[in-house]
């Protein structure tokens, strides 16, 4: 058993300005979602010029993350994904 900080849990289907708003509320360490909503967001993060400065993992599920989206998910958010497919 390890002992864990604070969690968000954000519903994906929710536009992803909103999930960026809370987002950058929480302040995250890590994020955990698709690999298609992790794109939208690094997207959308890049546009409104937003970074999560306590972010330092990423992990993604639930569908293929392919190298090229990989590349780009860590180059927008500057931090190393993992994926859990």
């Amino acid at each position: 058993v390890a002992v864990t900080g604070p969690r968000l849990t954000i519903d994906v289907s929710q536009p992803v300005n909103a999930q960026i708003d809370q987002l950058t509320e929480f302040d995250p360490h890590y994020i955990h979602t698709y690999p298609s909503n992790l794109l939208a967001l690094g997207m959308g993060l890049h546009e409104r010029s937003i970074e999560l400065k306590s972010l330092v993992h990423l992990r993604t599920f639930g569908e293929m993350l392919e190298p090229l989206t990989k590349q780009r998910i860590e180059t927008y958010f500057g931090v190393p994904v993992w994926d859990t497919y």
